[in-house]
């Protein structure tokens, strides 16, 4: 394959690969999860003390494969769904920059939590991301969706992530990643707007 090729393809093609590179590195990281939760998931005092690559890397290493099969089917979901138009490496780039502001947001304004792992609150950015696309076709469809979202993350604000959930996963829900996420996607909307970007590449 030319992988020059791969990574310049625009449109959901290149969001299910984007989708198939996530998938393969947290399952990989989930079958060595002895060295994952050692030097990858976010930790608090780790950070603080230079390891910096976890606010990135938190984002891709799981609990257990429950947690990761739901996030995984979370945001295969949304890419089909609401297919679009962004390559893979600007794809990629959006979930850098939505991990980013989770971990980010979680270090600065989340004191409480001291360990932080998995992809749900990115998929609250990529959520964004994607309402803007709608937004562009149908303003309702657009609107909805971020109404929506606004309701689920003041309900979880309000009363805390869903217990179920945190049965399945083996761990409490970080419903403060899922708010930074959020916040996350709304910078890169933000960034699009100002820069005109249509999302290809």
């Amino acid at each position: 394959m030319n992988l020059k090729w791969a990574f310049e393809l625009p449109g959901s093609g290149a969001e299910i690969r984007a989708f198939v590179l996530i998938a393969v590195l947290g399952i990989v990281f989930q079958f060595f999860a002895d060295f994952s939760n050692l030097w990858l998931i976010y930790d608090r005092d780790a950070v603080l003390s230079g390891q910096w690559w976890r606010l990135l890397t938190g984002n891709i290493v799981h609990i257990n494969f429950a947690h990761l099969w739901l996030n995984l089917g979370a945001f295969l979901a949304i890419l089909v769904v609401f297919p679009g138009k962004h390559g893979i490496s600007r794809l990629l780039f959006y979930l850098i920059s939505c991990g980013i502001a989770v971990t980010a947001g979680i270090q600065l304004f989340s004191s409480d939590i001291e360990w932080y792992s998995g992809l749900s609150g990115v998929l609250h950015g990529v959520f964004i991301i994607k309402a803007y696309d709608e937004w562009s076709v149908s303003k309702k469809l657009g609107g909805a969706m971020v109404g929506a979202l606004g309701v689920k993350l003041g309900y979880e604000q309000l009363m805390g992530g869903s217990e179920n959930v945190a049965r399945l996963i083996g761990g409490p829900v970080a419903v403060d990643a899922h708010l930074f996420g959020a916040i996350g996607g709304f910078m890169v909307v933000l960034g699009l707007l100002v820069s005109g970007s249509k999302g290809q590449g």
